[in-house]
């Protein structure tokens, strides 16, 4: 048996999601779904591998996080609870990385830079840059705070 494609799992959920009526399910598959449709049909239209799918979804899911963040200081607990929901459900999908693989990601790309010569804010950026190409499932804040860290 074939094994199925990041896409198919993410449409087969949302058949059941649906059938469930499981509505933030339904709502954050749809959109992730219809975000990757974007992403075949933008540039050159090709169909998306898992890799590129995974980094659509973690866009969706910082576009929740960062809903959440405004809508809790502007007191709507409503936006807050559904945007939870629907980032429970994308991040199912994500791979989750732990912190000592971050450190260590972050500590190879920081040896690399400096040994390019780079400083400052420039060995700063070239670092989040090679993280992020060589770990796109990394949060991108987190990879930032470390390089921060470790660059002194």
């Amino acid at each position: 048996m074939p094994v199925m494609s990041l896409r198919d799992r993410l449409n087969q959920d949302l058949t059941a999601a649906r059938k469930a009526r499981d509505v933030p399910a339904t709502t954050a598959l749809s959109l992730a779904l219809t975000a990757i449709s974007v992403g075949e049909k933008a540039g050159t239209a090709h169909e998306l591998d898992d890799a590129e799918i995974l980094r659509i979804l973690a866009k969706e899911a910082k576009k929740r996080t960062e809903t959440i963040g405004l809508a809790a200081k502007g007191g709507r607990q409503d936006v807050v609870a559904r945007e939870q929901a629907e980032l429970d459900v994308l991040e199912r999908y994500l791979p989750q990385a732990d912190e000592g693989a971050l450190q260590e990601a972050v500590a190879a790309a920081v040896a690399a830079v400096q040994a390019e010569g780079l400083s400052g804010g420039k060995a700063k950026g070239a670092v989040i840059k090679a993280v992020r190409a060589a770990h796109p499932e990394l949060d991108p804040a987190a990879v930032a705070t470390a390089a921060g860290a470790l660059l002194g």
